[in-house]
């Protein structure tokens, strides 16, 4: 009974997932075609939902902190703290990073990951998960996450100088914790983060894939008479 509670749940958290991810590029064509070509209008159109998808795909860390999944908590953590800093952080501080090409571009990356990574993680919970989506889940990332991490940083430096305007989330002493924090100064060194952080994540997932597909050695041929 527990078990399919749990399968319940986590197909239904995938599913609803996929639909996000689905009405955000279905909002990225919409506002393209709406505005005659301007990819900008395509992701202001979008960004309230990625912004339902990135703060609910938090509940990730705690299905892999309750033992509901198998990945990584570090990497799980990694991969929302980066979209979660882009989409709150910058995107929804400053209006003015949104209407970008680069913004678009952005939005479509991450959509273009979850519509695989989602219906995999679904269709494994119920054993219907075709070969073809397990190769793309394990493949699709090699030039997405990249482009990805680009993206992200190019967002994070758009921002930069509105953030510096507004300065906010940031702690100034003097105050009873005796602790200062700048988050500006913290985004200003985003290209060290994504340097140290992003090769390690890169190569986690580089390593899960070669467990996945890893080539077997080939069994010697059995000798006949």
């Amino acid at each position: 009974m527990a078990s399919a509670l749990k399968t319940y749940y986590l197909f239904s958290y995938n599913l609803v997932q996929w639909i996000l991810w689905v009405s955000v590029v279905g909002l990225l064509i919409q506002g393209g075609f709406k505005s005659g070509g301007d990819l900008g209008v395509g992701a202001a159109l979008a960004f309230p939902v990625v912004k339902v998808a990135v703060g609910v795909a938090w509940l990730e860390m705690v299905h892999s902190v309750l033992g509901l999944t198998r990945g990584s908590v570090v990497a799980a953590a990694g991969q929302m703290f980066g979209r979660f800093i882009t989409t709150f952080g910058i995107l929804n501080k400053n209006p003015e990073v949104v209407p970008l090409d680069s913004t678009f571009l952005l939005f479509l990356t991450w959509a273009l990951i979850e519509l695989i990574r989602y219906p995999f993680y679904a269709l494994t919970l119920i054993n219907r998960c075709p070969k073809s989506l397990e190769y793309l889940r394990y493949s699709a990332f090699i030039p997405l996450y990249p482009a990805g991490m680009i993206l992200e940083w190019i967002a994070v430096r758009t921002g930069l100088p509105y953030l510096k305007i507004r300065d906010y989330w940031s702690i100034y002493m003097p105050n009873t914790l005796n602790f200062e924090f700048s988050f500006y100064s913290y985004c200003s060194t985003g290209r060290i983060q994504y340097l140290l952080i992003g090769p390690w994540q890169y190569a986690y997932m580089l390593k899960q894939r070669s467990k996945r597909f890893g080539a077997t050695k080939a069994q010697p041929a059995k000798k006949t008479d």
